[in-house]
């Protein structure tokens, strides 16, 4: 029994003090176990106050007694209804852009059997691996522990007691084909045997990924950067690429190779590396799914809906840039500027159109998997959710949406805090304000913005008050060093 005045939790807050300061090779807020304290359920000062309450409450007159109401009529109870029991057709968001899409079944079950079928990427297991993957990693969890690798509560944290078999599902690429979209492959993997161990891992590996050359963190960065350069010549190819594919086309090998090095240069304490990159190869390499009754495993890359994926394909592209990118004395000198976003890479190109795709081929002919998509332009180019245009040696920017994207902001009658209503619209003419470098064409955005808000019901007043705020805020640069009244 606990000494008087101290129970078992404190024990539990104390351990976990020492924990956190011995363990700083990963981000321990991110990494925690779920707390089990549980409150006493009776208190003697609680339950006098909720009969004090109540009787107070018994004593109020309601002048009007609200009843429940609801938000959808019959027929639209009875249409939601017809399209659930309808197996003829599945209902899906868009990868990119906010649509819903409504998908024929036998085209969706046609794309997603298209992608599984191929070897080189995926193999059909005979059962549930479930149960085998976790005592394996539990049993390389305690071994740690006890050679004072990892920590108790690190261990707890990484262990699953009843992990969730992830599931394979496709978001249809509409803005690729509107008739016969694409699928992006997604596992989804929360609560899964893997996903503790992806999450400590990310912790990891994003640090290194903030310090690569090329890195881009968002739109903003991505202002923050062009607004850094003025380019001496006119005679310029603004360029993008797209890595095809890039999470399912990394091969396994290569990419714990690059982990590998990056881990090294850590200075990480005894073992820890080698335990690192042990789970890193089981996420990698056993990856598992399941998907319309078999079991898959994943051969090459990574899944999409990994923690850890997003950090693993910016290590694995910075360590591509560095060999075949910067080193290459033939090209590189031609490259005036050269950002990337995971997959999306922006540069200008001060060569001849030609050297520019020879140089696109070059990229394409280093890694069997690795396949570049060009696109290029003298005057603009669009970049994530940007235009970006060149004029006299100065860039301008300006909001870009793909043709299928569908703007759906949150309906204002919505049961969400007044405050997250209000405060949407000035948001968003923020966000337009931040991006749109040339004020007659904020103006223009704002009022397209607006007429998007009064659709989905927003009141005038509220949307004008909004624009107004952005105009009145303090002042803050924007492209090509000016100014703009942002209120950030």
């Amino acid at each position: 029994m606990p000494p008087l005045g101290k129970n078992n939790d404190d024990d539990d807050d104390t351990q976990e003090t020492e924990d956190m300061q011995t363990e700083s090779w990963y981000d321990t807020t991110k990494c925690r176990p779920k707390s089990k304290f549980f409150p006493p359920m009776t208190n003697h000062c609680v339950e006098t106050f909720v009969k004090a309450v109540e009787r107070d409450i018994g004593k109020l007159e309601w002048s009007k007694r609200h009843s429940k109401t609801l938000n959808l009529s019959r027929e639209e109870r009875v249409a939601l209804q017809t399209l659930k029991d309808d197996t003829s057709i599945i209902i899906k968001p868009a990868d990119k852009g906010g649509a819903i899409v409504v998908m024929d079944m036998e085209t969706y079950r046609g794309e997603a059997l298209s992608q599984l079928q191929d070897t080189t990427h995926y193999r059909i297991l005979g059962g549930d691996p479930t149960n085998d993957l976790k005592q394996m990693i539990d049993n390389l969890l305690k071994i740690s522990e006890e050679a004072g690798i990892i920590t108790n509560r690190l261990k707890n944290f990484l262990q699953v007691d009843n992990p969730i078999i992830p599931v394979f599902y496709l978001l249809p690429k509409i803005h690729k084909n509107l008739q016969r979209p694409p699928g992006r492959p997604i596992v989804a993997g929360m609560s899964s045997v893997f996903q503790p161990i992806a999450v400590m891992l990310d912790t990891v590996l994003n640090p290194i990924v903030v310090c690569t050359k090329s890195y881009v963190k968002d739109t903003t960065d991505l202002i923050n950067k062009l607004n850094e350069i003025e380019l001496n010549t006119k005679d310029v190819f603004l360029c993008t690429m797209d890595v095809s594919s890039l999470y399912t086309s990394i091969p396994h090998d290569q990419g714990i190779e690059v982990i590998t090095a990056a881990m090294t240069d850590l200075g990480l304490p005894g073992g820890v590396v080698d335990l690192l990159l042990q789970l890193l190869g089981w996420i990698l390499k056993r990856n598992y799914f399941l998907f319309e009754g078999k079991f898959y495993e994943q051969s090459q890359g990574t899944s999409m809906g990994s923690n850890v994926a997003p950090a693993y394909a910016n290590l694995y592209m910075a360590h591509f840039e560095d060999n075949f990118v910067y080193n290459n004395q033939e090209f590189w000198p031609l490259i005036l500027m050269w950002l990337r976003y995971i997959d999306n890479l922006f540069f200008v190109w001060q060569g001849t159109e030609e050297s520019l795709k020879l140089f696109v081929d070059h990229l394409n002919s280093r890694i069997p998997t690795i396949k570049f998509t060009l696109e290029y332009d003298r005057n603009q180019i669009h970049f994530l959710d940007v235009t970006v245009r060149l004029q006299d040696g100065k860039f301008s920017t300006d909001i870009y949406r793909k043709p299928t994207d569908r703007i759906t902001y949150l309906n204002p009658h919505s049961f969400h805090p007044p405050s997250t209503i209000k405060g949407l619209p000035y948001s968003q003419m923020l966000r337009t304000r931040r991006i749109v470098s040339e004020d007659d064409k904020f103006e223009e955005r704002a009022e397209e913005m607006m007429t998007h808000f009064e659709s989905r019901g927003y009141g005038t007043d509220m949307l004008e008050t909004a624009r107004e705020k952005v105009k009145d805020g303090p002042e803050v640069k924007t492209m090509g060093g000016g100014t703009s009244n942002d209120g950030l």
